[in-house]
């Protein structure tokens, strides 16, 4: 008759698949834990994230309400560009446009000049630079 080796009696197997159950158990407890407070973390970022995006902004320190225009106050963060300075930007960039214009026309009608081309094609782009010069006020 065969002996029966202790190590493999279903007492031994059973008790063996018990403590696994049990070590499992607790390592699943403790991740738990560890999770459910990474969880609650990113759901307060998060959170705070959306509340940030909607909160409305408070309003400043009170300022003079324009009561004393002539005594400029404190610099502030917002810039605010008037009616005149808008007007003399757009001015002098329409200029700088305008020469810049006349700069390239002037070169094109030099190259023409001095190719002394009288074939279509030179007497086509002459007329579209007339057009252009008398479009441009030029």
């Amino acid at each position: 008759m065969a002996t029966h080796d202790p190590k493999y009696t279903v007492q031994t197997r059973l008790a063996n698949l018990t403590s696994r159950v049990t070590e499992l158990e607790a390592e699943n407890k403790r991740l738990r834990v560890h999770l459910a407070g990474e969880l609650a973390t990113k759901i307060d970022d998060a959170k705070r994230v959306i509340q940030d995006s909607i909160r409305v902004p408070q309003d400043g320190a009170p300022g003079r309400d324009g009561r004393d225009s002539t005594v400029p106050g404190p610099r502030g963060d917002v810039l605010f560009i008037g009616p005149a300075e808008v007007e003399a930007a757009v001015a002098a960039v329409r200029k700088e446009l305008l020469t810049q214009r006349a700069k390239y026309l002037g070169a094109i009608e030099q190259a023409l000049a001095d190719s002394g081309g009288t074939s279509g094609a030179h007497q086509l782009i002459r007329a579209r630079l007339q057009r252009v010069k008398r479009d441009a006020g030029l």
